[in-house]
C-alpha cells in the first residue's frame, strides 16, 4: 500500500512538473511572419519574441500588408500596436518598444515620429494584462536599476510641477518649480522641449538631486541652474 501511495505522489510531482514547464515554456500559436519577395520587410521587422518573468510576453508577426505587436498572457491575447504598409519598415522606429520589466508592471516607449531629436511618450502597462495603467508623456528619467524603481517627469501643463513616480508602489510625489520658470524658457529660447533642460539625476546618502538650467533673459542670453533636491526615504 505504501508503494502504490509513493508511486501515486511521484505521478502526481510529475504531472505538476510538466504542467509547469509547458506553462513557463509556452509559445504564441502559430506566427505569421512571411511577405514573400520582400526579404527587406523580413529583414527590418523580424518576429521577436520577448518574455517575462510573470510567463506573459510579447511578440512581433508580420506579412506584407503589416506588421503588429502582441501582448499574450493566460486567457489574454491582445494586439498592442500595429503599422500597415508602407510604414512596415519604421518598426523599431515609430510605435511601441520595450524599455524595462518591473515586479507587476512594463515600461514601454510609445514613438509617436520616426527619427531622432524628437522626445518620445512613456507608457506603463499592467504585466497580467497587457493594460495601459499610466500615460506619462515625454519623461525626465527613469531608473535602470533593480532597486529605486522611480520616474521623474514634468507633471503639469503650465511646467511647474516635478513628479517623482515610484514604480514599486505606485505612490506619486510632487515638487513644485518656480511659476514660469521653465515656460519662459521654452517660449523664449531654443530648447522647446523642458525635460531636455534636466542632468541625469544623482544619488548621495539617499537624497537625490536634480538639476536644471533655465533662461533669465533672451537678450543677451543670460542662463541659470537650480536643483530640486528628494529624500527618497520619504517615497518609499
Amino acid at each position: 500500500m505504501k508503494r502504490i501511495t509513493k508511486i501515486s505522489i511521484i505521478l502526481f510531482l510529475t504531472v505538476l512538473s510538466l504542467d509547469s514547464f509547458a506553462q513557463n515554456t509556452r509559445k504564441p500559436d502559430t506566427k505569421i511572419c512571411s511577405c514573400k519577395g520582400n526579404s527587406l520587410v523580413k529583414d527590418n521587422v523580424g518576429c521577436d519574441t520577448i518574455r517575462f518573468k510573470n510567463n506573459a510576453f510579447i511578440y512581433w508577426q508580420y506579412n506584407c500588408d503589416s506588421t503588429w505587436l502582441t501582448f499574450e498572457n493566460t486567457g489574454v491575447q491582445k494586439i498592442m500596436y500595429s503599422l500597415e504598409a508602407p510604414l512596415i519598415e519604421l518598426k523599431g522606429r515609430i510605435g511601441y518598444i520595450f524599455v524595462k520589466e518591473y515586479q507587476d508592471k512594463l515600461l514601454f516607449i510609445n514613438k509617436k515620429a520616426s527619427g531622432g531629436g524628437f522626445p518620445v511618450d512613456y507608457e506603463i502597462l499592467d504585466k497580467n494584462n497587457g493594460q495601459i495603467l499610466e500615460e506619462l508623456g515625454t519623461i525626465i528619467y527613469f531608473s535602470d536599476s533593480t532597486f529605486n524603481n522611480y520616474i521623474l517627469y514634468i507633471s503639469s501643463d503650465s511646467l511647474e510641477t516635478l513628479t517623482y513616480y515610484n514604480i514599486s508602489n505606485s505612490t506619486k510625489f510632487n515638487y513644485p518649480i518656480p511659476k514660469g520658470r521653465l515656460w519662459k524658457t521654452v517660449t523664449e529660447s531654443n530648447q522647446m522641449h523642458p525635460e531636455f533642460l534636466f542632468d541625469d539625476p544623482i544619488i548621495v546618502n539617499n537624497i537625490l538631486t536634480l538639476s536644471y538650467k533655465y533662461l533669465i533673459s533672451d537678450s543677451p542670453n543670460q542662463w541659470s541652474q537650480d536643483k530640486i533636491f528628494i529624500d527618497l526615504k520619504q517615497t518609499q
